[in-house]
C-alpha cells in the first residue's frame, strides 16, 4: 500500500474516532412551540472515557415549567424543586415554583449504548426565536461530564467543547376549534 493512501486512510479513521469522542448529550426534538406543553428528551450518547454513566442531571430553562420527569426502571429519581425567576400563568394559575432540576440517579448506561432522559413541561413566557439551554451533567462513577456551555451572539455553537442541548421556541401554535 502507497504512502498517501495510507495516510488517507489513517487520517479519515481518526476524523470519526474524534467525531464519536466528541459527541455531546442533545435534544432528540430541537423545537417547541411558544406556550405550549413539550417533551424534552436528552439523549446521552456515551460513558466517560469508557466508564458507565450512572447519574443524569438536566437543569430546566427558565420558561420550561412543570417539569415531570418519566420514571426508568433500574433509575433513582430526584426532583429539586425552587423558585423560577418570574412569574408564569397557567390556566389563570400564577406559577412562581416547581422543579428546577432532575436527577435520574444509581442506574447504569454502559458506554457502548445510549439513552434518552425524558420530561415533560411547558414551554412558557418565552419569544418566538429564542434558545432555551437544558444544562446536562453526566456523571461516570468520580468522573463529570458537564454540557453547559451556551454560544455567546455570532459565535459558532459547533466550536463549543461541551455545548448545552438547545431548545428553539417558534411561533405559538393556532388551535382551531
Amino acid at each position: 500500500m502507497n504512502f498517501n493512501k495510507l495516510m488517507t486512510i489513517t487520517l479519515g479513521l481518526a476524523a470519526i474516532s474524534s467525531t464519536q469522542a466528541l459527541a455531546h448529550s442533545t435534544l432528540v426534538t430541537r423545537e417547541a412551540a411558544a406556550e405550549s406543553y413539550f417533551v424534552a428528551q436528552v439523549q446521552i450518547p456515551h460513558g466517560c472515557d469508557g466508564k458507565d454513566t450512572n447519574a443524569v442531571s438536566v437543569k430546566m430553562p427558565e420558561g420550561f415549567i412543570l417539569a415531570k420527569p418519566m420514571p426508568k426502571a433500574g433509575w433513582t429519581l430526584e426532583i429539586i424543586k425552587g423558585d423560577y425567576q418570574k412569574t408564569y400563568e397557567n390556566h389563570g394559575t400564577e406559577v412562581k415554583s416547581g422543579p428546577v432540576e432532575i436527577i435520574w440517579k444509581d442506574g447504569s448506561l454502559p458506554d457502548d449504548f445510549y439513552d434518552v432522559f425524558t420530561m415533560q413541561g411547558k414551554v412558557t413566557g418565552i419569544e418566538a426565536g429564542t434558545a432555551l439551554p437544558f444544562i446536562v451533567t453526566q456523571t461516570c462513577g468520580d468522573e463529570k461530564l458537564e454540557w453547559n456551555e451556551i454560544a455567546k451572539d455570532g459565535e459558532d455553537p459547533h466550536a463549543l467543547k461541551h455545548p448545552a442541548p438547545l431548545l428553539m421556541v417558534t411561533e405559538p401554535a393556532h388551535h382551531h376549534h
